[in-house]
């Protein structure tokens, strides 16, 4: 017990844990409005806060810096250098995340042509956590955006261009979603969907500074 003491009366170990502190300060800060309004953290976000803490004692370990003051300060700049950091590896969007609705292919003639073949295939959108609308989504026929397709009930019926090599579809504002090669649906015409909330993961980023991470995350259902 005594040894366990004087361990934590070293100056390093003490300016570690203030550091440690330090590196979680600045986002406890915003925390604490949300407490008073009953609003606590999610499990995503308590996991951001220890590994802010985690940073900030690291400072202070490689400065071996023993000085109270100093590793608050210390603890509590880190996370700014980290931010910079990590939010260029967080999940955002890419350069397509920005969706429109335009179509972007490219005429090739004025001429009048032959219509071109069809074919369908139906998405069953078997679980759903999302506030999105279904006759929301964005779908794609490799660079074509597919404006009409019908929606019954959760299931989206989809027709699009026969020569077209993959179905990609996406949620609003939501990142990336799922790409289907068109060579899959001469096995099957009917493919499971899910829509699954994603705010532990939205959570975490945030506390890195991660502003546009999406909550909602498309997937293939297994």
């Amino acid at each position: 017990m005594n040894a366990l003491v004087n361990f934590f009366k070293r100056p390093i170990v003490q300016a570690t844990i203030i550091g440690a502190f330090g590196g979680m300060a600045p986002k406890l800060v915003d925390l604490v409005p949300k407490l008073f309004a009953n609003q606590f953290p999610s499990m995503g976000m308590i996991y951001g806060f220890l590994l802010l803490a985690l940073f900030g004692a690291i400072i202070i370990i490689v400065y071996h810096e023993e000085n109270l003051q100093k590793a608050l300060i210390l603890g509590a700049g880190a996370p700014a250098l980290i931010s910079a950091l990590i939010s260029q590896a967080a999940p955002t969007q890419n350069a397509s995340g920005y969706f429109l609705p335009f179509n972007i292919s490219i005429v090739s003639t004025a001429y009048a042509q032959e219509q071109p073949k069809i074919d369908t295939v139906k998405f069953v959108v078997t679980q759903d956590e999302s506030s999105v609308k279904l006759n929301t989504l964005w779908i794609r026929a490799d660079s074509t955006t597919l404006d009409e397709y019908k929606q019954k009930g959760d299931t989206l019926i989809v027709t699009y261009p026969s020569e077209a090599k993959e179905i990609m579809i996406n949620l609003p504002t939501e990142g990336n979603g799922v790409v289907y090669p068109v060579s899959q649906f001469s096995k099957t015409k009917v493919h499971q969907l899910k829509i699954s909330n994603d705010q532990q993961t939205k959570d975490f980023w945030q506390t890195f500074g991660g502003k546009s991470v999406p909550q909602y995350k498309l997937e293939k259902k297994k």
